[in-house]
């Protein structure tokens, strides 16, 4: 006694590619496709996914094909939790975003280091770079100086330049305390 095959609602598929020329499959309600590497399983994969060579027309129809474009698409293993997946393609969207934005992170986390890093060198050379000012205005200043030696008097042997004399709050009291 042959049984009959149900029917599914796809009643044929037109194969006109890379393995099938001019072939037509008449599928059933349920159908698996086996074979070895390179026998077009894939090919009517897609054919089935994009909707073309169908009889009838099911573009209005949602059509899931579970294979290899879908796995990579909907099912990821988290990479820093081997053994843990994620299933749907928005997740492995939103764990792909996660991942760039963490990559995005730790590259300006180094770049902040490397700037922190720069700023601690800047002020440990600070107080040389002062002492360096400060000496190169005492010697260019030395002849003007000598020049109007009376009219520093009270001043000489301390260095103008130091930021002790030159803090704008000690000045004002000291012109203060003369009125």
């Amino acid at each position: 006694m042959t049984e009959k095959k149900m029917q599914g609602a796809i009643k044929a598929i037109f194969l006109d590619d890379n393995t099938f020329h001019g072939v037509t499959i008449n599928p059933t309600l349920i159908n698996y496709f086996y074979g070895k590497n390179g026998s077009g399983k894939s090919t009517i994969a897609r054919l089935i996914r994009s909707k073309s060579g169908i009889t009838p027309d099911i573009s209005n129809f949602e059509v899931l094909v579970y294979d290899q474009d879908f796995i990579a698409k909907n099912i990821k293993e988290d990479a820093a939790m081997p053994g843990v997946f994620s299933l749907n393609e928005g997740n492995i969207e939103i764990q792909n975003k996660v991942a760039e934005l963490n990559e995005e992170r730790n590259k300006l986390a180094v770049q902040y280091q490397e700037k922190k890093n720069a700023l601690t060198d800047a002020k440990g050379k600070l107080p040389a770079l002062r002492i360096a000012l400060e000496s190169s205005c005492w010697e260019t200043t030395a002849d003007i100086r000598n020049r109007f030696a009376k009219a520093l008097a009270g001043k000489r042997g301390k260095n103008p330049y130091s930021p002790m004399n030159c803090s704008p709050s000690r000045n004002l009291r000291s012109k203060i305390s003369r009125h």
